[in-house]
């Protein structure tokens, strides 16, 4: 989208450039609509590849941005399609699907937007002698097999292990890295 901006941009100042050697226009009449215009191309221009490089980059307020571009898309689009335009469905149906895709859980998670929580182990529980079973763990050698010899950190948000290479936490999405 950005190099459609600034493709944009280059034809409209291309076009007021002929204006200028051809009639002699200068900032007055209808030239002066068209600097705005070309600054106005650049400017998006430079916001999208900005916001591109932030959804390359997995920060999260690129996400944010990405989401709420996409709702105010979805609502223009579906005020379009009130007002009686038939080809407002196909924006729609894109935004839907960008929203879509932005809340899946892998996506939610590369932007750390998202809390994978594996549950607590079971609280002990007493029976009428007072043994107590042991509580089972989502940490425990047999369904992680090589979980006893794994390098772990502590999360410094919740305090759960975590391996040292991570690059997010999996019981709150923190990102370590």
């Amino acid at each position: 989208m950005g190099i459609f901006d600034f493709a944009i941009a280059a034809l409209v100042a291309a076009a007021y450039a002929v204006a200028l050697s051809f009639f002699g226009m200068v900032l007055s009449g209808p030239g002066i609509f068209l600097v705005p215009f070309v600054v106005l191309f650049l400017v998006l221009g430079l916001f999208s590849f900005v916001l591109a490089y932030g959804l390359w980059t997995g920060k999260r307020w690129a996400w944010i941005t990405a989401m709420v571009l996409s709702i105010i898309g979805l609502v223009s689009a579906g005020l379009g399609l009130i007002f009686g335009n038939l080809m407002d469905i196909v924006p729609i149906v894109l935004y839907i699907s960008t929203l879509a895709y932005l809340n899946t859980r892998p996506v939610r998670f590369f932007f750390g937007r998202t809390v994978y929580s594996t549950p607590y182990p079971q609280q002990a529980q007493y029976t009428e002698g007072f043994t107590a079973q042991q509580p089972q763990s989502p940490y425990h050698a047999t369904t992680i097999p090589s979980a006893r010899y794994r390098r772990t950190m502590m999360c410094p948000n919740c305090l759960s292990p975590v391996d040292v290479g991570a690059a997010y936490c999996n019981r709150c999405g923190l990102r370590l890295r």
